[in-house]
């Protein structure tokens, strides 16, 4: 009954963060906030759902970021469960490490990075987004309407 409960709670989460109207997260950090935290690496953080026909329990997003001075931007994508009563679970494809969702203020969540980073292919090498140091372990992300 427990796994059952679990299922319907992570479905009606997932639809209710994502499957609405605005249905995605993203967050442009401005300079004079970047200034304040030196080392924080990421300037932009998105999060839009995978669309694409999904297995029954599949729950799937398209992350993206932006290091700070770049402008390539990386993308992985993550598949999310339900973890406890008020969060989302997702793990990165290609053993990418993974996040946190939980659900914040005014419509917000906050991303959390996982105990073992989040790993995204650049174009010259791999990036890694840790959760033990700096200033990228959590990000409040507000719904956004420009996701792309």
């Amino acid at each position: 009954m427990a796994l059952t409960t679990g299922q319907t709670w992570a479905q009606g989460l997932w639809e209710s963060l994502f499957l609405q109207e605005n249905g995605c997260y993203a967050r442009h950090y401005r300079a004079a906030h970047l200034a304040a935290h030196p080392v924080q690496r990421v300037s932009d953080i998105a999060l839009v759902p995978d669309l694409r026909p999904l297995g029954p329990d599949e729950r799937r997003l398209i992350v993206t970021l932006r290091l700070r001075g770049s402008r390539e931007v990386l993308t992985a994508t993550a598949y999310c469960d339900a973890a406890g009563a008020a969060a989302l679970t997702c793990g990165l494809e290609g053993d990418g490490g993974g996040f946190d969702l939980t659900l914040a203020k005014d419509g917000a969540v906050l991303l959390t990075v996982g105990r073992h980073g989040m790993w995204f292919e650049g174009m010259a090498d791999f990036v890694e987004i840790r959760s033990d140091r700096g200033d990228d372990r959590v990000f409040l992300l507000p719904r956004s309407q420009t996701c792309g």
